[in-house]
């Protein structure tokens, strides 16, 4: 993320893994909360317009400049495997490069695992997670003020803090171990001191199972690889299959002012249309502004709708249709019988009444569910290039039921 830094655009693919992240702004939000040095400060916005019609010689200049020509910044498929990935061995902490295609299966297997050139360690992505897990444990216990911690995961640690004696004993437990180990270890402290079970330490597995096991970045607390897997389907059917037209525009804004008002007065998982959905995704691109105005309009923070049951996304679109369109119909028939008052009294009082034309012809538009913009989590598997993520997301399922991980 080093290329906001002097105010960049990024590239393309950036710009949608930066996405993705943004589309959760709750997890984003508490990611920018861990982050320390700063490069989140992205939750601000960028102008994203730069990245579309900036030249080619602009955004590789502004590229080259922060990567050191490390990757191209330009990705054709012919040059998907040029450059190289960097990733930091977790014994002895030196950069390791290695070519994409090594590092693609090593980040979509967790069963491969790399070897460091210097100290000959091998290890998988499970390890780099659990040592962010301990440098982030680290972190939290040598924070002396308490209240300074805001991110969830941070307020984690210091519910399991009274657990661990030194946090020497979790980097001493077994290279291999995973989680286990450090479960038994806060478990056995716990008992040995007396305390009752509060169920933090079980709470806290969950938690890095579903972060740090998840995603080897430690800027992020959920697997983006998964988040921009699910979005596939969208992405495509906007930039791909919409012919759009001049109206669609307004309707967008339209549509979304009013799902957002309709989402204030209902506490029903609501399902966007596509028009409205767009305008989302635009508005969460400016994530720090985007959670000022859902919390000032909704009182809550609008978070992805990922929380519709799969398989019944189109009841809850119809769910939407019902309550949208009973909400318009009112609205216009509350206009309208102002209007017919305004009328009745300059009537009956001999004065003639101008009427706003935006308060006699404003159209509601009402909710088409074929329109419903719902996220299959497996409709990435409608699209060839994307099947090796069946695969992936099948041994991410397994993994997380296994206690060790």
């Amino acid at each position: 993320m080093s290329f906001a830094d002097n105010g960049g655009p990024p590239p393309l693919e950036v710009a949608i893994f930066m996405q993705a992240h943004k589309a959760h702004p709750c997890q984003f939000e508490d990611d920018c909360y861990r982050d320390t040095s700063g490069s989140f400060h992205t939750h601000f916005g960028l102008n994203l317009d730069k990245t579309v019609e900036s030249s080619r010689t602009i955004l590789e200049s502004n590229w080259d400049k922060n990567f050191e020509y490390r990757e191209p910044s330009y990705l054709p498929s012919r040059d998907l495997m040029a450059g190289f990935a960097e990733i930091t061995c977790v014994v002895c902490f030196i950069s390791i490069e290695i070519k994409w295609e090594d590092y693609s299966e090593w980040r979509t297997d967790a069963a491969v695992a790399l070897q460091c050139n210097h100290c000959k360690t091998v290890f998988t992505r499970h390890h780099i997670g659990k040592t962010n897990l301990i440098l982030d444990l680290r972190k939290s216990m040598d924070t002396n003020d308490p209240s300074t911690i805001k991110s969830t995961i941070g307020k984690m640690h210091l519910k399991i803090k009274k657990y661990i004696r030194s946090i020497h004993d979790i980097q001493a437990l077994p290279f291999n171990s995973g989680l286990d180990a450090i479960k038994d270890y806060l478990k056995k402290n716990q008992k040995e001191a007396g305390l009752e079970d509060d169920g933090s330490i079980d709470e806290f597995v969950e938690m890095a199972k579903q972060s740090y096991f998840q995603s080897p970045y430690i800027g992020a607390s959920f697997d983006l690889l998964k988040a921009v897997a699910e979005q596939y389907e969208f992405l495509y059917k906007v930039t791909q299959n919409m012919q759009w037209k001049r109206s669609d525009l307004l309707k967008m804004i339209d549509n979304y002012e009013y799902y957002l008002e309709l989402s204030k007065r209902t506490s029903n998982i609501l399902v966007p249309d596509i028009k409205a959905d767009i305008a989302r995704h635009v508005h969460m691109t400016s994530a720090t502004f985007y959670r000022e105005i859902t919390l000032k309009l909704c009182g809550r923070v609008l978070d992805h709708n990922t929380a519709i049951p799969q398989g019944l996304e189109m009841e809850y679109a119809k769910r939407t249709q019902a309550e949208w369109n009973l909400s318009t119909a009112k609205r216009m028939q509350n206009k309208a019988t102002a209007a017919v008052r305004n009328v009745v009294n300059g009537i009956s009082g001999e004065k003639k009444v101008q009427i706003p034309a935006s308060e006699s012809v404003y159209q509601y538009h009402q909710y088409d569910v074929n329109e419903a913009s719902y996220y299959r989590k497996d409709g990435f598997e409608d699209f060839k290039n994307m099947r090796f993520m069946s695969d992936y997301m099948k041994e991410r399922m397994v993994l997380l039921d296994s206690a060790g991980v």
